[in-house]
């Protein structure tokens, strides 16, 4: 056996020695060649051992590694005949290339235009050299002597050899020369350094591509494995996720296994962890360019500045409706129920002894009537309050809707549900207690901001009057309290009739005719007369008359006439 030397080699014998100017014009052309067949040579291994073959000698050529179009690949190794006799003329040598063809094929290259070379000489221009098959990786060049024995019988039968191979199991770089981007070529990539020192990547397809530190560095396949340095970006195409494993001697911020969080195909998630290898599942915000999802239990916005956090919620597109916030409680139908909350929003700070955990003003949004075509809703407005009269606590204050059909409760607007001393007052234009309740006194007032009894009225008073000029006219527990007949209605005289005393306790009514009437006046009532005589004859002021309907109790009413005919 010969070992591969790993470089262009020689043998210690010089008999079989190839030499210069003998074997070849010079050995350098066989170095021109090895650079002309675009960097295939073995790398290392692929020792090479004669024997007798079934044809002549066999070059067995062991294991090792070779390049072939810049791809390091590996040899399991060959067995190839000599097929080609030597000459017999003594003297008149030729040359075989063994080489390698496959990842366990191997080839002696001995024709040149198809045609053997130990044929009949021809004279001195008798081929000696063989073709070279573009692709081969060369081994190296075997030497067969004119006139020698054909067959191998003995190592003193081997053929000169020389090996053509290029040791580069120590490792090696790769030298690219600062200068402008490449011309682009379609369907091609390139790697180079540009002026400003960094390198990139280029092709038709991605355009210029920045690889150095600071630039962006592209996974496409999660199960790979990848070093990257402090400042680089990382860009992830969908894959199985990415494991990042910590050895002793590694320091990161932060390690997770996010392989199983992108689980939804239809829509983008951004989602939080728990910690290494798990995930908030019930946190998840999804987006899919019209629709945005979150799903979770609470979600803080807190100002990075000294400004407050503010969120803006904008109609952009040319209509009349404005951005809205909704607040929906997704229960079935089965379960929801009367009472139930829909939506809350609360206002929150620091009291002097807790930081930020005191609700002090809300509004509820609920249900009060869940039954189909007979919805009821409610909104509540709740405020911290009460502390004058013992312990603050949230309280009613005020509150819209609330009816339930079902129950025989109507819609209201009430103020004050929670019954505490909290007043209520309407401010004017100039008045600031032109309405008022004083919650603590149970009183009332009109344009009164002092209230000294259950009803105060600060100004003048006015009542409403309605004026008939039928000979008939019925009154009902609507009309104005003031009555006024016209001289006119009066001719032949003039029947009015009042309400049941008992259905209107209480009610006052003014009525009186313009002087001069000369017709009397008949005062009806459906029931029960009144507590005098019924008939207002005219006197010189007319009729004037001022009564009050009065209850005595077991169904029977009057109108008790306070003033008659003054």
């Amino acid at each position: 056996m010969t070992t591969n030397p790993l470089h262009f080699s020689t043998f210690s014998n010089s008999a079989i020695q190839m030499q210069d100017n003998i074997d070849f014009l010079h050995t350098g052309i066989i170095q021109s060649l090895t650079t002309a067949i675009e960097g295939n040579y073995v790398v290392s291994g692929c020792n090479v051992t004669q024997s007798a073959g079934s044809s002549r000698t066999n070059f067995a050529v062991a294991a090792g590694t070779y390049r072939k179009d810049h791809t390091l690949l590996t040899f399991t190794g060959g067995n190839y005949d000599l097929q080609s006799n030597p000459h017999s003329t003594i003297g008149y040598d030729w040359y075989g290339l063994l080489v390698i063809t496959g990842a366990s094929s191997v080839s002696i290259r001995s024709t040149v235009n198809g045609t053997s070379s130990p044929t009949t000489v021809t004279g001195s221009l008798a081929p000696q050299v063989p073709d070279f098959t573009q692709g081969d990786v060369i081994v190296g060049v075997i030497k067969v002597v004119g006139s020698t024995v054909a067959q191998w019988s003995s190592s003193s039968d081997d053929r000169p050899f020389q090996f053509l191979t290029y040791h580069t199991d120590a490792p090696t770089s790769l030298w690219l020369k600062e200068g402008s981007a490449p011309t682009d070529v379609a369907g091609y990539g390139s790697i180079y350094v540009k002026t400003d020192n960094n390198l990139y990547f280029n092709s038709d397809a991605a355009g210029e591509l920045q690889l150095g530190a600071g630039g962006d560095f592209t996974i496409s396949d999660g199960a790979t494995t990848q070093t990257i340095s402090t400042g680089n970006t990382l860009t992830f195409a969908a894959g199985s996720g990415l494991d990042v494993a910590v050895s002793a001697t590694d320091t990161v911020t932060y390690t997770a296994d996010v392989s199983d969080f992108m689980t939804n195909g239809a829509n983008n998630y951004i989602v939080t962890a728990t910690g290494t290898d798990g995930m908030n599942a019930e946190a998840n915000f999804t987006f899919d360019g019209s629709t945005y999802s979150c799903t979770c239990d609470s979600a803080t916005f807190t100002s990075a500045t000294t400004n407050e956090p503010i969120m803006y919620i904008s109609n952009t597109t040319n209509d009349a409706t404005g951005g809205g916030l909704i607040f929906t409680n997704t229960r079935t139908t089965g379960n929801q129920a009367d009472d139930d909350t829909i939506g809350a929003i609360q206002f929150k700070a620091s009291d002097s002894a807790v930081s930020g955990a005191t609700v002090y003003t809300s509004i509820t949004g609920s249900i009060s009537d869940v039954t189909n075509n007979d919805e009821g809703g409610k909104i509540a407005f709740k405020a911290m309050s009460g502390g004058t009269g013992g312990t603050a606590a949230l309280n009613e204050l005020l509150s819209l809707g609330g009816e339930d059909v079902a129950n025989a409760t109507k819609c209201e607007v009430v103020v004050n549900e929670a019954g505490i001393d909290c007043d209520f007052r309407v401010e004017s234009d100039s008045n600031s207690a032109m309405l008022k309740v004083d919650a603590a006194g149970d009183r009332v007032g009109i344009n009164s901001s002092t209230l000294l009894s259950g009803f105060n009225i600060g100004t003048s008073l006015n009542l409403d009057h309605a004026t008939y000029s039928s000979a008939t006219q019925t009154l009902d527990d609507t009309s104005p309290p003031f009555v006024i007949g016209k001289n006119t209605a009066h001719v032949g005289g003039m029947t009015i009739t009042f309400p049941d005393p008992t259905t209107c306790e209480g009610r006052l009514i003014i009525y009186y005719t313009i002087p001069g009437s000369t017709d009397p006046i008949t005062l009806d009532v459906a029931t029960n007369n009144f507590s005098s005589g019924s008939t207002l004859t005219p006197n010189a002021a007319g009729n004037y008359v001022i009564v009050i309907a009065t209850d005595v109790g077991g169904g029977v009413g009057f109108w008790l006439e306070l003033i008659k005919n003054f």
